[in-house]
């Protein structure tokens, strides 16, 4: 009669090594795929975000007649972001804002620490760890094609809808940005933006002179420390929550003596969001062409220019 065998059976080294190479492969598989998902739903909540800061300006504007302003007066210079905050169920932090005596006074030192989620961007890692304040915000409003030329949407004074003569929908509201810490980290990247030595005129010539000079950052004052973005996020002010189309998204951020400054949009997805004034968003390349950019930071500027899509 046959016995049967009892034994145990062991796998053999080429074996392991074999289960163990076809488990690194299937890894190597999916790693980009899960990386690819997980940026997508980021992306996704980002722009959810956007719309939710869209509808929270438009409820605004219903209850007040108006468009928040880019710097308001009350007579400190609060940002839209707190202007709107009453209609994003955070009526209680804006009661608790000190809107008399300037917003960098330490008694808002409790309120910036509270920087209500929907600011914020998931998919920039940089956002829970920059300053000794508390998160800085990823959405900055539309000031504009200059920082001080008064052509976008978030300006000085409340605007209405009839005020943006080229059209709710072909007007930027509200756009992302890369943050900065506002202290380079020793690189030179567009988390910050740099101060330029050369001064420029207004003119156009200068203004292409000043592109080609932030992108390569070759005129780079040294004695002056990078501009935060993003950081004073109750104060309605270029760097903290205004930005501008002076150069498309993307690019470093630079600012120049007297007659130059471009606080740049910008995002860690393959291009940004961006919310028009009529609460849609739109998805933008970053290889979008300057001329459709710049058409889109003003509120009547009567260009010609094809829309962000």
């Amino acid at each position: 009669m046959a016995h049967l065998r009892t034994g145990r059976y062991g796998f053999t080294l080429i074996e392991v090594i074999v289960v163990i190479s076809v488990i690194g492969i299937l890894v190597a598989l999916l790693l980009p795929a899960v990386q690819s998902a997980r940026g997508s739903a980021r992306r996704l909540q980002c722009g959810n975000n956007l719309k939710n800061i869209g509808l929270a300006i438009h409820n605004h504007a219903e209850a007040h007649g108006r468009f928040p302003s880019g710097v308001g007066r009350y007579p400190a210079d609060i940002s839209f972001l707190v202007q709107i905050l009453p209609q994003i169920e955070q009526a209680t932090l804006y009661n608790s804002i000190n809107m008399t005596d300037g917003m960098q006074n330490n008694a808002n030192l409790t309120a910036y620490k509270q920087t209500p989620g929907l600011y914020t961007c998931p998919a920039d890692g940089t956002s829970s760890a920059v300053g000794r304040l508390a998160k800085a915000v990823n959405y900055a409003g539309n000031a504009g094609r200059r920082a001080e030329g008064g052509e976008g949407v978030f300006i000085n004074k409340p605007l209405s809808a009839r005020d943006v003569q080229d059209g709710l929908s072909q007007t930027a509201g509200v756009s992302e940005w890369i943050i900065g810490p506002g202290y380079g980290h020793g690189t030179r990247e567009n988390t910050t933006k740099y101060t330029l030595e050369r001064f420029y005129s207004d003119s156009l010539l200068d203004l292409e002179a000043f592109a080609r000079d932030c992108e390569s950052l070759a005129d780079v004052d040294g004695r002056r420390a990078p501009s935060s973005k993003g950081m004073l996020w109750l104060e309605g002010a270029i760097n903290s929550t205004l930005y501008n189309h002076t150069l498309p998204p993307g690019k470093h951020s630079c600012e120049a003596p007297i007659a130059m400054d471009a606080t740049t949009a910008g995002s860690y997805h393959s291009g940004i969001n961006v919310l028009m004034m009529d609460g849609s968003l739109r998805f933008v390349n970053l290889n979008i062409n300057p001329r459709v950019w710049f058409a889109a930071g003003t509120r009547a500027g009567g260009e010609t220019e094809p829309s962000l899509d």
